[in-house]
């Protein structure tokens, strides 16, 4: 891999921690096994694979247990996808579907 530019222009465009944005050149060159991962750009967010196939991520955002996502409003274009119903819990984030090489840009901010 040939790196041309400094590495802090790859970081993404964040005014704090709990605001910014995280672009495809930070996406593409990350080892992502699992869809989810991907939202591991956002600064410190955790996704690790609940236990066995099939079953939705665990979420963890500075230390705080989101559950599988419930606590945590996903939407790709405006549109959440955070499941309304499982057997598991409610409001479950699904990120099984997204083709990380086809993300653009990440936008993530804190709500009041």
């Amino acid at each position: 891999m040939l790196i041309t530019e400094r590495a802090s222009l790859m970081i993404g465009i964040a005014d704090s921690a709990s605001q910014g944005n995280v672009g495809q050149a930070q996406i593409r060159y990350r080892p992502i096994t699992r869809p989810g991962e991907v939202l591991e750009t956002i600064p410190g967010m955790i996704a690790t694979q609940h236990s066995g196939e099939g079953k939705a991520h665990q979420y963890f955002l500075r230390g705080f247990n989101l559950d599988h996502g419930t606590d945590f409003l996903t939407q790709i274009e405006g549109v959440p996808i955070n499941q309304l119903s499982h057997s598991h819990g409610q409001g479950w984030t699904d990120t099984n579907f997204l083709i990380p090489e086809l993300i653009e840009a990440l936008e993530y901010k804190k709500k009041h």
